[in-house]
């Protein structure tokens, strides 16, 4: 269906998906590699998966079936029990459509499937939603790139404005030139080709530089990649995007081309040719442009840096957000055991309970707990579930609770914070009453202004369970998310909740100088075990929000470029307006003007200017941090702060272009200005 080829042996036959067929394996193609040297010398070799000999019939090429976690071997899915029981949710099933079938009509096909599925089990009526494969793998970093990709577009506005700006100035400074040519019989259409032409290498010229530049560049994304999220392999420019640079260097040839020359020709070449452009003053229409292009530029930078400046603070607001529990000294180590030799409950929390004694015993460990998730995974068990004193079950309107299996000790092991009640003891077994931990926001909602303590609940398919305690909320799933409503059930009192677990250990030192010891302990009791995620989980904590890292740092670096570009176009229209002005400002020396007026004249014009743009961007941020906050789903405010920085940011670019044009018309030598008459 993806279109994979096998690299070496086959792909599973239709035998090999039955109960009790021979147990068969496939390799990725670097997994291979790692074990055996090349593709072709595994086939027909075993491994061991689980306790469980297999035999490699074939190695498929890469593929990411998961953002998260690249699949290193596949095997074939067992057409029996339990996944054929009606209400079994964990599998997720992709199709092919047909050729010229759309995603909406197979939606309507699914809907009508689904109406059938839901006569034939009342109990049990569900939804079922058709998505884009891409948009359930990178449907998060999708809002991210839309984000990035409208920063990139006010980039080029702001450049397409500079440019703008210079090929304005420089017509003006050709007129005379370009009268004198028309005088001499030059057509229209001959001078506005020697425009085009000459815009046209330039745009080639930085179109070629900068393609090659972003060739040398494709290795930054590889390695800007969020640590918590599968790499890609390499990165390369598309066809597509190779058309669209193509297409915006002809398009700038064409508009800041051909533009300045029908400016020019619009007035009479007698009267240019007559002028001196050095002495001769930009019109009332000409200075409204070059004011007004400088406003837009200023306004599209405002909107560039304040929307730097809103996820830059937001994602320091997600650093300084209190994840609920102490991150620092924790170690993280997860292990699967195989049920063919943990066939039992028991085995598996003797298993458990001799690995925390090891554990416990190296030197520098303080305490230890396990959970059937690593903290900050992402991964969530939910249920549905009724409350004492609240309303009957309803199938049309469930509420939901994310469910956590934790060991006793676990809960200790990471400060959480205990508001009511008690945590888990060793009493708290399958042989004892049913109890449950809440988080704050459940008590809070369920039994506003009352205590928790001694109430009960009943998720699907569970028996009542008396809340034991309350503590305070836990982002398991990273900070950026709110902690919801959250229940922690005792591990030892449900079946099968403790053959998959990931074990926290808290220590007095650095949590990775234990990791081997760790590690040791594992295989101690069962050699034949494979650890893995042995991670701080301060480290699992900072990959939780990667993404909203890895943004913010392009959003900071595209806000640095868009104030540079800022301060180049003021400083280039600065340049040019003392250039236009010089004998004007050496008359008014001559008057004597103090050096100082001519300075003040100067910065109070660009002042104008940049306040009228920083405005209109401050208004337009707004609309934008509205956009931003229902894309990225944030639910910070626009901070006052971050317009006065914007505001500052822009004025201090804007102060420093305008410096060194308004001292060097200040130093202005009035003899020679005049004399330049």
């Amino acid at each position: 269906m993806f279109g994979m080829k096998p690299v070496a042996g086959r792909d599973f036959s239709a035998a090999e998906q039955k109960k009790g067929a021979a147990q068969t394996v496939i390799l990725s193609a670097d997994f291979a590699r790692q074990e055996f040297g090349n593709p072709t010398s595994a086939i027909g070799r075993s491994v061991a998966l689980d306790g469980k000999s297999y035999s490699v019939v074939g190695v498929m090429p890469e593929m990411t079936p998961s953002i998260r976690r690249k699949a290193q071997a596949w095997l074939p899915l067992e057409a029996a029990p339990p996944w054929e029981i009606h209400g079994t949710n964990y599998l997720f099933v992709v199709g092919l459509l047909k050729p010229g079938v759309t995603l909406t009509q197979a939606q309507s096909d699914l809907a009508v499937l689904q109406t059938q599925i839901d006569k034939q089990f009342p109990d049990h009526k569900h939804g079922v939603q058709l998505v884009t494969l891409s948009s359930a793998l990178f449907g998060d970093l999708r809002p991210v790139m839309q984000v990035l990709l409208a920063a990139v577009a006010f980039i080029l506005l702001i450049a397409c404005v500079n440019l703008a700006n210079m090929m304005l100035a420089r017509s003006t400074g050709r007129m005379r030139e370009f009268g004198i040519r028309q005088a001499l019989g030059a057509s229209p259409w001959r001078l506005a080709r020697q425009c085009f032409v000459e815009s046209a290498l330039l745009a080639a010229a930085g179109g070629a530089v900068g393609l090659a530049l972003a060739f040398c560049a494709l290795h930054i994304p590889v390695r800007a990649w969020p640590k918590a999220l599968e790499a890609p392999a390499e990165v390369h420019l598309s066809p597509g995007i190779l058309l669209f640079s193509v297409a915006l260097v002809i398009a700038t040839s064409l508009l800041f081309g051909i533009a300045p020359a029908i400016r020019i020709l619009r007035h009479s070449a007698k009267h240019v040719a007559q002028q001196d452009t050095r002495t001769m003053s930009d019109s009332r229409e000409q200075r409204f442009i070059r004011a007004g292009l400088m406003a837009a530029e200023m306004a599209f930078a405002t909107l560039l840096v304040g929307g730097a400046l809103q996820m830059s603070f937001y994602f320091v607001h997600l650093l300084h957000t209190d994840p609920g529990m102490h991150t620092d000294h924790l170690l993280n180590l997860s292990y699967s055991l195989p049920d063919l030799r943990y066939p039992k409950d028991e085995n598996q929390r003797n298993f458990y309970i001799a690995l925390r004694q090891k554990l416990l015993s190296i030197p520098g460990v303080e305490s230890a707990g396990a959970m059937n998730m690593p903290p900050f995974s992402g991964n969530v068990q939910s249920s549905d579930f009724i409350y004492e004193g609240g309303p009957a079950r309803d199938s049309a309107h469930p509420i939901f609770t994310d469910m956590y299996f934790v060991t006793d000790g676990y809960l200790d092991t990471l400060h959480a914070t205990l508001l009511q009640g008690r945590l888990f003891t060793t009493q708290d077994t399958n042989q004892s009453p049913l109890v449950v931990v809440i988080n704050q926001s459940m008590a809070a909602k369920l039994w506003p202004n009352q205590s928790a303590i001694g109430k009960h609940i009943q998720a699907a398919g569970s028996r009542w369970q008396e809340v034991v305690g309350v503590i305070g909320d836990i982002r398991s799933n990273g900070v950026a998310k709110p902690a919801g409503i959250q229940t922690y059930l005792p591990a030892a009192q449900y079946s099968g909740t403790m053959s998959d677990l990931s074990v926290v250990v808290r220590t007095r030192t650095d949590p990775l100088e234990i990791a081997d010891a760790a590690r040791r302990a594992v295989y101690s009791i069962d050699p034949t075990l494979a650890v893995s995620d042995v991670t701080p989980v301060e480290t699992l904590a900072s990959q939780a929000v990667a993404g909203q890292s890895t943004a913010a740092a392009l959003m900071g670096a595209l806000g640095v470029l868009a104030l540079v570009l800022a301060c180049v176009g003021v400083y280039g229209v600065m340049s040019y307006a003392v250039s236009r002005r010089e004998h004007e400002f050496g008359i008014r020396l001559a008057l004597g003007s103090p050096r100082r007026q001519i300075f003040a004249l100067l910065l109070r014009s660009t002042g104008w200017i940049t306040l009228c743009g920083v405005a209109a961007g401050l208004a337009l941020t707004l609309p934008l941090n509205h956009w931003m906050r229902a894309l990225l789903g944030k639910t910070q405010q626009l901070q006052p702060t971050t317009l006065a920085a914007t505001t500052l940011l822009l004025a201090a670019v804007a102060l420093f272009a305008t410096l060194l044009p308004a001292r060097r018309a200040a130093r202005i030598n009035p003899m020679q200005a005049i004399r330049n008459e």
